[in-house]
């Protein structure tokens, strides 16, 4: 949802539950997705990767799913078979302009830069940046990664101040993936299947906020109830419910 401002555009997602009130399982993992979508507004600053702000909300939905205990298992070692991309298949965010989804997330990489090799690695948590896969800065262009949830990605661009994006984590149960998942034993073997199955049919959840990327960090720009306490109130006041929201109070990260 959202609106138009000057022909610029908004993108927003919210999660809820149909009668107001989370059961304890949708309470889990709306409280994860929560978690990361805070850990990567927390994150973001002039200069950070736009591919390890999505590596960041896959190690933090599998902690979290870890804890909940549908997954089992060293979150490092699920990270190297892409078991995040089962519950996140879609990227983590994208530019935000007179489109929605904006344009500018991948420029164009010419042969001469090809050929020279991948422009700024460096280090990240758990290894180097582009190893055999060009995660490209600014000076040149930009290659998607072919992997799993990055592949989806639509932005893999160093973040720059005053770059407007949304940041929109999510955990699906998605019974193709689950099953194809589940049929690799590079994947499976951090499954607990027996919690898994009491989440077959949840769906998913996802949040969605628009972000201005500041010298410092980022200016949140969504004003909607975020926690589930907010959510569940705001349900049960209904059409009487007058609340407004603060991106600073309602939304703390």
């Amino acid at each position: 949802m959202g609106g138009e401002y000057y022909c610029y555009s908004s993108d927003i997602t919210c999660s809820f539950p149909a009668n107001g009130k989370f059961t304890d399982d949708q309470k889990a993992i709306y409280k994860a997705v929560l978690k990361s979508s805070r850990a990567v507004m927390k994150a973001i600053k002039p200069g950070v990767l736009w591919t390890d702000m999505h590596r960041l909300a896959d190690r933090v939905h599998l902690e979290e799913l870890v804890k909940v205990g549908i997954l089992k298992g060293d979150v490092d070692d699920m990270l190297k078979v892409h078991l995040g991309a089962v519950f996140m298949p879609h990227g983590l965010g994208h530019l935000l302009g007179i489109d929605v989804h904006d344009v500018g997330g991948y420029p164009e990489v010419c042969e001469s830069q090809r050929e020279g090799g991948s422009v700024g690695e460096g280090k990240r948590e758990g290894g180097s940046v582009g190893e055999g896969k060009k995660e490209r800065g600014r000076e040149g262009g930009v290659e998607r990664i072919d992997e799993p949830g990055l592949k989806s990605l639509r932005m893999g661009r160093p973040v720059l101040e005053r770059m407007v994006l949304t940041v929109e984590p999510g955990i699906y149960f998605i019974d193709h993936l689950l099953d194809q998942a589940l049929a690799s034993s590079a994947q499976s073997c951090f499954i607990n299947n027996a919690v898994l199955a009491r989440f077959r049919g949840f769906g998913g959840v996802r949040i969605e906020d628009d972000i201005a990327v500041t010298a410092s960090g980022v200016e949140l720009l969504t004003c909607v109830p975020r926690t589930v306490e907010e959510i569940e109130e705001f349900m049960a006041d209904g059409e009487d419910c007058s609340k407004t929201f603060s991106p600073v109070l309602s939304q703390q990260f």
